[in-house]
């Protein structure tokens, strides 16, 4: 083993604890929340995440990305890089949250009234949206740890805030949590930027805007795409299945979420490597996710045996009103392997300069993915849909690793044409 893989793993170790202080955390704050609420009203909250998950891919332009991308090649560039991130969030947010709440109503239709949902969908952007971006600062800057801290910070408020509402204010609907949420959002925002600026220095708002507004624009496309790929599922049931069980759903989704940090840890310490290797060429990148490979798939393996075994308690744990959740949350199980596998090849693409590729990989298993959804759905309604859904996702990772396929097959067809 090289002594970049070894670093790699000494890191992925080093993060595990925070992680999983942090996957405790969640884990409990999502137990007192989903019992004091109950599946109707909980649902409420689940339109509000799945359709902000979508649109925080809009908010910033892909300046997130492009920073990690600047930075992880020249750490110098770090001010410039940050303050054009910071000016493209802050102008994108708002008519992005106001958009977005209008499909959260038109589509999922909740029981909650409209400013109730704006205030929850604009909660969940921002402190999404600041709270990646932050970590996206360290992970350029090869600190994984302090996107770890950052996470442990956003995370013990949020569980702070839930613990006061639930438990001090007696909250049990999702109108009353909506100002909760909002504080929540804007402490975690302000606290996850003063201590990113501290860190690494604050964001320079006068810098240039640069030529690259393009390939941000590539990335955001992309990471609108993931995001649309595993919101699929949320789409479909809202549409489809009452509010009761669409909120058990949620359950089900957010554990299987959960299950996937051990596996997204690895794949965020490496992404800025990709970057770096990728600079050398495909194979060079290629090389590089070999190595890593068989871990991944290892630990990702492991979340998912972890997601069975947690299936079965569910029912104990949130009570027998949430008791089908166990049956989602089985076939949800093998979402952090799909996850390890698509994020690993679809980084060797974007490190490489291979974006637009990636991004065509994506749009044609998200093709596929609704396809086989909306097949499923119909022949064997919400189990066949979520199904389908599962399919999809592992047709997301062949879709990378067949894209990378193709490439080097065109470059050797190439190299071997005599020259005219």
């Amino acid at each position: 083993m090289s002594s970049n893989v070894r670093s790699v793993f000494s890191r992925w170790l080093t993060s595990l604890g925070t992680i999983s202080v942090n996957a405790v955390m969640q884990a409990i704050g999502l137990l007192i929340f989903a019992r004091k609420l109950g599946p109707s009203e909980y649902a409420v909250i689940v339109a509000a995440t799945a359709v902000a998950a979508l649109a925080t891919e809009f908010v910033g332009f892909g300046a997130g990305d492009l920073l990690v991308r600047e930075v992880s090649r020249d750490p110098e560039a770090h001010r410039s890089a940050f303050g054009r991130a910071v000016r493209l969030v802050t102008i994108s947010y708002l008519p992005i949250t106001i958009l977005a709440s209008i499909v959260a109503v038109l589509w999922f239709r909740p029981a909650a009234v409209y400013w109730v949902v704006i205030v929850l969908v604009g909660s969940e952007i921002a402190n999404g949206r600041i709270l990646f971006m932050t970590e996206q600062v360290a992970i350029a800057h090869h600190q994984t740890h302090r996107a770890n801290l950052n996470r442990i910070f956003a995370t013990a408020v949020r569980f702070a805030v839930i613990c006061v509402a639930v438990f001090v204010a007696g909250v049990s609907t999702a109108a009353e949590w909506a100002p909760y949420s909002a504080v929540s959002a804007i402490i975690c925002s302000g606290g996850c930027l003063a201590i990113t600026a501290h860190r690494f220095g604050s964001p320079d708002l006068r810098s240039p805007w640069g030529s690259d507004f393009h390939i941000g624009m590539m990335f955001t496309l992309m990471q609108i795409v993931r995001a649309a790929q595993f919101s699929v599922d949320k789409f479909a049931l809202g549409w489809i299945a009452p509010g009761s069980t669409f909120g058990k759903f949620g359950i089900a989704s957010r554990i299987s979420q959960l299950g996937m940090l051990p596996a997204t840890a690895v794949t965020r310490i490496t992404y800025p490597v990709f970057f770096a290797e990728g600079a050398k060429g495909l194979d060079a990148a290629l090389h590089y996710a070999r190595k890593i490979l068989s871990p991944i798939a290892a630990v990702a393996i492991v979340s998912s045996v972890g997601l069975v075994i947690v299936s079965f308690l569910v029912p104990f744990l949130l009570g027998p009103k949430f008791a089908s959740a166990e049956h989602f949350l089985l076939i949800l199980a093998l979402l952090p392997l799909a996850a390890g596998l698509q994020n690993l090849a679809g980084d060797v693409l974007s490190g490489s300069d291979f974006q637009a590729f990636r991004l065509i990989a994506g749009v044609i298993a998200f093709g596929l993915t609704v396809t086989a959804a909306t097949v499923g759905g119909l022949m064997y309604g919400i189990d066949g849909a979520l199904t389908g859904y599962m399919i999809g996702q592992f047709l997301l990772a062949a879709s990378n690793w067949s894209m990378i396929a193709w490439l080097r097959t065109r470059r050797e067809r190439h190299a071997s044409q005599p020259a005219s």
